[in-house]
């Protein structure tokens, strides 16, 4: 408006060419404003649907996790039990194995006995020597289920810490992008407010 009034006083004829060309202009200004517009609405659809999908997912593997965390922890707690028991037992056999060993070293300085006597208690040592390295052997057993059980969990919790973290960035943008095509509407109100005074 201030352009016409520099040029006043126009013909009728100028002056709608003047009028037409501004509202070419006006026009136009506004068909770029209206692209942008879209771009942006379509970049926040975008965000959103992406930060749906994340969510579902991150829901997914969060209860899968969770799942899958509470079979471990019910396989470790059983396999905790096992080990207790399999290291009672070991110690129980160790205790009897001095206690054996003791009577050996006592009845071999005090009494002489008979050849069958002595083959009977060595063999039981022997027996129990074999239980006890079988005992030992799956008590290595149980170690290394536990170790490979704490990894997994290790792992999975820092899955999920990472699947977190990607939430929180998509939450940024998509807040970031909202700002900014209410930033945009408010410039084209005010351009539009001014167009039209």
């Amino acid at each position: 408006s201030s352009g016409i009034n520099a040029e006043w006083p126009l013909r009728p004829g100028e002056l709608a060419t003047k009028l037409k060309g501004l509202l070419q202009e006006y026009k136009q200004r506004e068909e770029h404003v209206e692209k942008i517009l879209k771009q942006k609405s379509l970049e926040i659809q975008l965000c959103e649907t992406k930060l749906a999908q994340q969510a579902m997912q991150g829901a997914e593997d969060k209860q899968k996790d969770l799942t899958e965390k509470r079979n471990l922890l019910e396989e470790y707690v059983k396999e905790k039990k096992k080990n207790e028991l399999l290291v009672e037992q070991e110690q129980e056999l160790r205790n009897q194995l001095s206690l054996y060993t003791e009577k050996f070293e006592e009845f071999q300085k005090t009494l002489t006995r008979s050849n069958d006597v002595f083959a009977t208690f060595k063999q039981e040592m022997n027996k129990m020597s074999k239980t006890i390295k079988k005992l030992e052997k799956d008590n290595q057993t149980w170690k290394s289920k536990h170790d490979q059980s704490s990894k997994s969990m290790f792992t999975m919790a820092e899955e999920l810490r990472n699947s977190k973290t990607k939430n929180d960035k998509l939450e940024k943008l998509c807040r970031a992008l909202q700002i900014e095509n209410k930033n945009c509407r408010q410039q084209i109100e005010k351009i539009t407010s001014e167009d039209v005074k």
